[in-house]
This record gives C-alpha cells, structure tokens and sequence, in this order.
C-alpha cells in the first residue's frame, strides 16, 4: 500500500467511525474497498441496481462495509458510495462456485456527481 492509499483509507475508516456513532454501522462489520466500473456506478447510486455478483474471496457477510469508488479506465473518478450488506446469495443453483450476489443499501456517498456533495447553483441576489 503506497502513502496516497494509505491516507485515503485513514480517511474511509474515519467516515465509517462517524456513521457508526449515528448507530447506521454495527461495530463487528468488515469493511471493503472495492473498484466499480463507471457503467454500473450510476446505477448504484440512483438505486435501480441494489445488488452485486462479485466474487467472494473476502468471505461477505451480512452487515459488512462496501465502498464503492468509481473507476473510469484506470483512474478513480472520486465518487464513492458506502453500502451495508443486507444479504449474501451463494451456493445457489445459477451462481457459479466462488461467487456471490451481495444486497446491499445505501448509507452514505460523497464525490463530485453524489447529492451530498454536489455543487449548488449560487442564488440570485435580489437588487
């Protein structure tokens, strides 16, 4: 891990320490960094695509941390989503050995194009 990933994951784990005292994390979840294709991401955010097949090297579980960066090519575009888990598919007929589809629901989201952090247009001043 090079200094520029190592401060940003400082910065992760300090939002989800702030979530977690507005009592939206549990305390025993893992968090997961994970790379989304720019396609996908907009879904996400939007909620019309509120699950995921991803392989399950990491052993999901329910109640763990997703955060969700956007990539576009090889670049991370500073969007973010973090997701809890609220289930996890696997060893089920049509999922293939070593995957999962994990639900997941939105608790927060920052970058340039998030809600939360987009810019406002500036109002007009009455003169």
């Amino acid at each position: 891990m090079n200094e520029c990933d190592s401060k940003y994951m400082h910065i992760m784990y300090r939002r989800v320490d702030s979530l977690r005292s507005g009592k939206k994390i549990p305390k025993c979840s893992t968090f997961h960094d994970l790379k989304t294709a720019k396609l996908y991401f907009g879904d996400y955010r939007d909620m019309s695509k509120k699950s995921t097949v991803r392989k399950n090297d990491r052993k999901y579980k329910k109640g763990d941390i997703l955060c969700l960066r956007e990539r576009s090519y090889s670049k991370y575009t500073g969007n973010e989503i973090l997701a809890i888990v609220t289930h996890v598919l696997k060893d089920f007929p049509g999922i293939a050995k070593g995957y999962c589809v994990l639900s997941f629901e939105i608790i927060d989201e920052y970058g340039p194009m998030c809600k939360k952090t987009a810019k406002k247009k500036p109002k007009k001043r009455k003169g």
